[in-house]
């Protein structure tokens, strides 16, 4: 019996990934090594014939008269096992198959090895969400290393089983009376995300426009629907060549301008001002403890409406709107707008904001942070601070997979 016994590993494969449609952007595809037996090769007429027939039929690449006197010599110092080509397609596969049965090679005179391989669809423009795998751990085993693939490793990966069973001589067959039992589904999960390709499409043409044109070392976007946290888009750019790292979850920046609504949505929220409030900037110039806060343009000057306010994004009289009130009160417009805490996006590596509580600001920072300088917060937070402005006062945690499916389609 232990003669005749054999353990193998059943692998499941890695989970899909789609976009919210059901477009492949990260799935498998098997391909095959194949190896000879020098020993049972060289002294079989079959064999030799059916060798030349699979160079000949088929996409491998060898020098038939040579490839034969190497597995001559292989075969008379005993050898077992020599390559024949690596990485061989299903169609050859199935070719190199067809004339193994052709000519009745059954004593796996010529043999496969069955690997899986993670291809992505269009790598550069989604390679900095899908993200990628590589072989870690003691066993090599594929994993997720960034993106959605390693933060839904859990669900992608295949699970691996070990069989026993007993075989003939012909390791293709096995015995009647082996014990075949059920295995389970041994195959990852596919993860469905919310990005949707064309909009997807769109936003990375624009961008590399103005990447292109302004020279830039980085730049990236994200569009976000405010309604519901699902994010359709992203596009980053980057001169750094397989740059896996997405600066919308993991860079820091002041925001500038773009910061001014947050604030005065909170102050309008509190009755601090109103949409009728007026604030007479005069010439463009304020000073708050011993420094000069002025506008970024000259002409803007005299009384401004809110909406002129935000229009012609006045420096001035954001200080003006922050002097009723408190630092405590600023602080707390940045909590309520999620600027305290990471978003929650279901992606790796989301960077923590560094905050300070309001005790410890000097005199200066309420101010600066009204018009977005001396505070740092990522893209998403940005983003998802702004939808809450859009819809009405909610925020919603930003995220990226819409659903995990198994492979006969049940949500799981």
């Amino acid at each position: 019996e232990k003669q005749i016994q054999g353990t193998y590993n059943l692998r499941g494969s890695r989970g899909n990934i789609y976009d919210n449609v059901g477009r492949e952007l990260a799935y498998n595809i098997n391909v095959y090594n194949v190896f000879v037996d020098p020993v049972r090769v060289a002294g079989n007429r079959k064999a030799v014939d059916a060798v030349k027939e699979i160079i000949d039929e088929t996409e491998i690449r060898k020098d038939y008269k040579k490839f034969i006197e190497d597995i001559k010599k292989d075969a008379k110092a005993g050898r077992r096992y020599k390559v024949f080509s690596k990485e061989v397609s299903e169609r050859d596969q199935e070719k190199i198959q067809k004339i193994k049965k052709k000519y009745k090679l059954i004593n796996n005179e010529i043999f496969f090895e069955k690997e899986s391989r993670r291809r992505y669809y269009k790598k550069e423009l989604y390679q900095t969400i899908v993200g990628t795998v590589g072989f870690e751990g003691k066993n090599s085993e594929l994993t997720g290393m960034v993106g959605i693939e390693k933060e839904y490793e859990d669900y992608l990966k295949g699970k691996t089983a070990k069989r026993k069973n007993i075989f003939a001589k012909n390791r293709s067959l096995m015995l009647p009376t082996a014990k075949e039992e059920l295995p389970l589904n041994l195959n990852g999960k596919n993860v469905y995300l919310t990005i949707d390709r064309d909009i997807q499409y769109i936003l990375n043409d624009e961008m590399k426009k103005h990447y292109e044109f302004t020279n830039s070392e980085e730049a990236y976007a994200v569009i976000m629907d405010p309604n519901t946290g699902e994010i359709l888009a992203t596009s980053v750019f980057n001169k750094k060549k397989n740059n896996f790292r997405n600066p919308i979850f993991q860079n820091q920046l002041e925001p500038g301008s773009i910061f001014k609504p947050i604030v005065v949505a909170g102050a309008l929220e509190d009755g601090y001002i109103s949409k009728n409030s007026t604030f007479d900037i005069k010439d463009g110039r304020i000073q708050k403890h011993n420094h000069t806060i002025k506008e970024a343009s000259k002409s803007t000057r005299g009384v401004l409406t809110l909406e002129q306010v935000l229009e012609k994004s006045s420096n001035v009289s954001m200080v003006m709107i922050s002097d009723r009130f408190s630092n405590e009160t600023m602080q707390k417009y940045l909590e309520n707008f999620g600027f305290y805490d990471k978003t929650g996006v279901d992606f790796p590596y989301e960077i923590k904001p560094y905050t300070t509580n309001s005790r410890k600001w000097d005199g200066l920072k309420k101010y600066t942070i009204s018009f977005g300088q001396g505070i740092a917060v990522t893209p998403i937070q940005m983003a998802a601070a702004f939808s809450a402005i859009v819809n009405g006062g909610k925020l919603y945690e930003p995220y990226l997979v819409d659903r995990i499916e198994n492979e006969d389609g049940v949500v799981i």
